[in-house]
Protein backbone atom coordinates (compact mmCIF):
# COMPACT_ATOMS: atom_id res chain seq x y z
CA UNK A 1 0.00 0.00 0.00
CA UNK A 2 2.77 2.50 0.96
CA UNK A 3 4.42 1.74 -2.44
CA UNK A 4 1.76 2.55 -4.33
CA UNK A 5 1.00 5.64 -2.60
CA UNK A 6 4.74 6.92 -3.65
CA UNK A 7 4.31 5.48 -7.09
CA UNK A 8 0.92 7.55 -7.50
CA UNK A 9 3.08 10.96 -5.90
CA UNK A 10 5.94 9.97 -8.37
CA UNK A 11 3.73 9.35 -11.56
CA UNK A 12 1.51 12.79 -10.93
CA UNK A 13 4.69 14.67 -10.21
CA UNK A 14 6.38 13.30 -13.55
CA UNK A 15 3.05 14.27 -15.31
CA UNK A 16 2.65 17.67 -13.87
CA UNK A 17 6.46 18.59 -15.29
CA UNK A 18 5.53 17.08 -18.51
CA UNK A 19 2.13 19.00 -18.76
CA UNK A 20 4.07 21.93 -18.04
CA UNK A 21 7.07 21.30 -20.09
CA UNK A 22 3.99 20.74 -22.76
CA UNK A 23 2.71 24.50 -22.38
CA UNK A 24 5.61 26.31 -22.25
CA UNK A 25 6.90 24.67 -25.46
CA UNK A 26 3.19 25.54 -27.26
CA UNK A 27 3.52 28.98 -25.49
CA UNK A 28 7.25 29.48 -26.99
CA UNK A 29 5.92 28.01 -30.17
CA UNK A 30 2.46 30.40 -30.39
CA UNK A 31 4.51 33.80 -29.02
CA UNK A 32 7.25 33.12 -31.57
CA UNK A 33 5.51 32.72 -34.31
CA UNK A 34 3.32 35.84 -33.52
CA UNK A 35 6.68 37.91 -32.95
CA UNK A 36 8.29 36.26 -36.38
CA UNK A 37 4.82 37.99 -37.76
CA UNK A 38 5.73 40.72 -36.78
CA UNK A 39 9.52 40.93 -37.81
CA UNK A 40 11.44 40.00 -34.73
CA UNK A 41 13.62 37.22 -34.39
CA UNK A 42 12.99 34.18 -32.17
CA UNK A 43 15.71 35.60 -29.65
CA UNK A 44 14.11 38.88 -29.87
CA UNK A 45 10.66 37.66 -29.01
CA UNK A 46 11.38 35.56 -26.54
CA UNK A 47 13.46 38.56 -24.66
CA UNK A 48 10.31 40.66 -25.08
CA UNK A 49 8.30 38.22 -23.35
CA UNK A 50 10.44 37.47 -20.38
CA UNK A 51 10.96 41.08 -19.57
CA UNK A 52 7.06 41.89 -19.96
CA UNK A 53 6.94 39.15 -17.44
CA UNK A 54 9.60 39.81 -15.09
CA UNK A 55 8.42 43.22 -15.25
CA UNK A 56 5.00 43.47 -14.72
CA UNK A 57 5.78 42.51 -10.70
CA UNK A 58 6.93 44.74 -8.03
CA UNK A 59 11.13 44.65 -8.54
CA UNK A 60 12.77 46.62 -5.56
CA UNK A 61 15.99 47.98 -6.63
CA UNK A 62 17.74 50.45 -3.98
CA UNK A 63 14.66 51.18 -2.38
CA UNK A 64 12.61 52.48 -5.95
CA UNK A 65 9.90 49.91 -7.71
CA UNK A 66 11.76 49.38 -11.10
CA UNK A 67 8.29 48.17 -11.87
CA UNK A 68 5.80 50.56 -11.27
CA UNK A 69 7.35 54.18 -12.34
CA UNK A 70 5.79 57.10 -11.17
CA UNK A 71 4.85 59.82 -13.62
CA UNK A 72 2.80 62.74 -11.26
CA UNK A 73 0.62 62.63 -8.15
CA UNK A 74 -2.56 64.77 -8.79
CA UNK A 75 -4.54 65.72 -5.63
CA UNK A 76 -4.36 62.35 -3.38
CA UNK A 77 -3.62 60.34 -6.93
CA UNK A 78 -0.66 58.84 -8.13
CA UNK A 79 -0.03 58.50 -11.82
CA UNK A 80 2.19 55.87 -13.04
CA UNK A 81 3.11 53.28 -15.80
CA UNK A 82 3.76 49.66 -15.26
CA UNK A 83 6.84 48.65 -16.97
CA UNK A 84 5.46 45.27 -18.60
CA UNK A 85 2.03 45.88 -18.87
CA UNK A 86 2.66 49.68 -20.55
CA UNK A 87 6.11 50.91 -21.13
CA UNK A 88 7.43 47.30 -23.02
CA UNK A 89 4.48 47.60 -25.45
CA UNK A 90 4.35 50.99 -26.00
CA UNK A 91 8.28 50.71 -26.79
CA UNK A 92 7.53 47.79 -29.28
CA UNK A 93 3.97 49.71 -30.83
CA UNK A 94 7.11 53.05 -31.13
CA UNK A 95 9.29 50.66 -33.12
CA UNK A 96 6.55 48.96 -35.41
CA UNK A 97 5.74 52.10 -36.16
CA UNK A 98 8.56 53.72 -36.91
CA UNK A 99 9.88 50.70 -39.19
CA UNK A 100 6.81 49.85 -41.28
CA UNK A 101 6.66 53.68 -41.76
CA UNK A 102 3.37 53.77 -41.12
CA UNK A 103 1.75 57.53 -41.37
CA UNK A 104 1.12 59.82 -38.56
CA UNK A 105 -2.59 60.95 -38.89
CA UNK A 106 -3.29 57.00 -38.93
CA UNK A 107 -1.36 56.17 -35.75
CA UNK A 108 -2.66 59.59 -34.29
CA UNK A 109 -6.69 58.06 -35.44
CA UNK A 110 -6.21 55.01 -33.90
CA UNK A 111 -4.89 56.19 -30.52
CA UNK A 112 -7.96 59.10 -30.54
CA UNK A 113 -9.65 56.21 -31.38
CA UNK A 114 -9.09 53.66 -28.33
CA UNK A 115 -7.96 56.14 -25.70
CA UNK A 116 -11.53 57.98 -26.14
CA UNK A 117 -13.33 54.22 -25.50
CA UNK A 118 -10.65 53.70 -22.54
CA UNK A 119 -11.69 56.86 -20.87
CA UNK A 120 -15.45 55.81 -21.14
CA UNK A 121 -15.62 52.04 -20.14
CA UNK A 122 -12.92 53.16 -16.86
CA UNK A 123 -13.01 54.46 -13.66
CA UNK A 124 -10.46 55.05 -10.77
CA UNK A 125 -10.78 53.13 -7.68
CA UNK A 126 -8.48 53.98 -4.94
CA UNK A 127 -5.81 51.21 -4.29
CA UNK A 128 -6.27 49.11 -7.49
CA UNK A 129 -5.72 51.96 -9.93
CA UNK A 130 -7.48 52.56 -13.80
CA UNK A 131 -10.21 49.48 -13.76
CA UNK A 132 -13.02 48.22 -15.88
CA UNK A 133 -15.38 46.08 -15.11
CA UNK A 134 -16.17 43.16 -17.15
CA UNK A 135 -17.08 42.53 -20.52
CA UNK A 136 -15.87 46.63 -20.71
CA UNK A 137 -11.99 45.72 -20.28
CA UNK A 138 -12.28 43.83 -23.32
CA UNK A 139 -13.77 47.11 -25.42
CA UNK A 140 -10.19 49.06 -25.79
CA UNK A 141 -7.98 45.45 -27.00
CA UNK A 142 -10.45 44.62 -29.62
CA UNK A 143 -10.90 47.86 -30.70
CA UNK A 144 -6.67 48.84 -31.01
CA UNK A 145 -7.08 45.27 -33.20
CA UNK A 146 -9.92 46.36 -35.21
CA UNK A 147 -8.76 50.02 -35.84
CA UNK A 148 -5.16 49.28 -36.89
CA UNK A 149 -6.94 46.82 -39.42
CA UNK A 150 -8.99 49.13 -40.18
CA UNK A 151 -6.23 52.01 -40.75
CA UNK A 152 -3.98 50.05 -41.91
Amino acid sequence: MFASIILSDVAFRILSFAISIILFYITYLVLTKAFRFLGFSSIESIFIVIVSFLFTFPIIVFGYDISNIAIFSYNDWMVGINTGGALVPILISIYLIVKRNIPLLKTCVGILIVTTVTFFVTKPVPDQGIVSSFPYWLLPGVLACVSSIVLL
